[in-house]
């Protein structure tokens, strides 16, 4: 009975990962910043990030809705200085700035 258990759950939790969805709802994304786990984030989203800057370590990704578009926003630390790298869900880098 354990090993159907833990056979649901992974059957599940593949299909969240390929069905490429969030898990969060589009109205709750609406000019509202949510975090979200590694997991939920394209793979594509993260490398574009990990690469927009050289050496980052990356500590948090938030996505949002920008002009009926979702934006994950990557925030990292090279040395000492913050960035926010804004990603679209294709991996395309839009935006880098520092940190406020």
């Amino acid at each position: 009975m354990k090993l159907s258990k833990i056979s649901l759950i992974l059957f599940v939790f593949t299909l969240f990962i390929f069905s490429g969805k969030t898990g969060l709802a589009e109205e709750e994304l609406e000019d509202e910043e949510q975090s979200v786990f590694s997991f939920d984030v394209p793979q594509v989203v993260i490398e574009a990030a990990e690469n927009a800057v050289e050496g980052i370590t990356i500590s948090e990704i938030s996505v949002e809705r920008e002009g009926g578009m979702l934006v994950y926003e990557a925030k990292g630390n090279v040395d000492s200085e913050c960035y926010e790298i804004e990603v679209s869900p294709t991996g395309e880098v839009l935006e880098i700035e520092t940190c406020d």
